[in-house]
């Protein structure tokens, strides 16, 4: 947590919650994880400032094997007068896939998770994501198959009637095959007042070396790139 006394630690089946000074364990919290070789960052946990809140990525095998036969979301737990218990459980559904269920985590949701300073917002990369569309987009377009590695990020708020999804980020259009990749998505990151966000792209080929370059253009792939909101 921000402020040193909360440390979250996802193990594979469950959450460990442990506080200073002692560093004992408070909690232990189910949140199922199996990685695979398409799943290279399975334990994403993003606290918030004080240590009350924190969201952590979740992957479950549907039949004992990897890629299609998975499922991935990202659980939100919260700390409350009767101790610490799972709030809400977020997922892309139809934006992702063109399905109502989370999805393969090869797809990329839930590659990289942020929480914001105050628990409020929870930003979800998704680096493989291939919907189009450029900038805000809300509603999301419809599901295309044929943009690989494009990336997207999902931001969630909390409100007082639960979790809801707010934004759909797509800084901008991905290429057809691996060459093209752009993951956007692989890393985010929120300012302190939690209304400004860094986002990362590390497959970005562009050529454009200053703040607000041109748009990518296959030059080198994984040159990587930034994009501010």
């Amino acid at each position: 947590s921000g402020d040193g006394n909360t440390l979250v630690r996802s193990c594979g089946d469950s959450v460990e919650v442990r506080r200073a000074p002692g560093w004992q364990r408070v909690a232990v919290l189910p949140n199922t994880v199996y990685s695979t070789l398409y799943s290279p960052e399975p334990r994403d946990v993003a606290v918030s400032h004080d240590g009350t809140g924190f969201a952590v990525r979740s992957v479950i095998s549907l039949a004992g094997g990897g890629g299609s036969d998975s499922q991935a979301w990202v659980n939100v737990y919260r700390l409350g007068t009767g101790g610490w218990a799972r709030e809400a459980s977020l997922a892309p559904g139809e934006w992702s896939d063109g399905q109502s269920t989370p999805e393969d985590p090869n797809e990329g949701f839930r590659m990289s998770i942020a929480m914001s300073r105050d628990g409020r917002f929870v930003a979800v990369g998704a680096a493989r994501e291939v919907v189009p569309g450029h900038g805000v987009v809300y509603p999301p377009t419809t599901w295309s198959p044929g943009l690989y590695g494009v990336g997207a990020v999902y931001v969630f708020e909390r409100k007082p009637s639960g979790w809801q999804r707010r934004q759909f980020i797509k800084p901008n259009e991905g290429g057809t095959d691996w060459q093209d990749v752009v993951l956007i998505g692989q890393s985010v990151s929120f300012a302190r007042n939690g209304k400004d966000l860094a986002v990362g792209g590390g497959g970005d080929p562009g050529v454009a070396t200053v703040i607000g370059g041109p748009a990518p253009a296959l030059a080198r792939q994984f040159l990587g790139a930034v994009w501010l909101y």
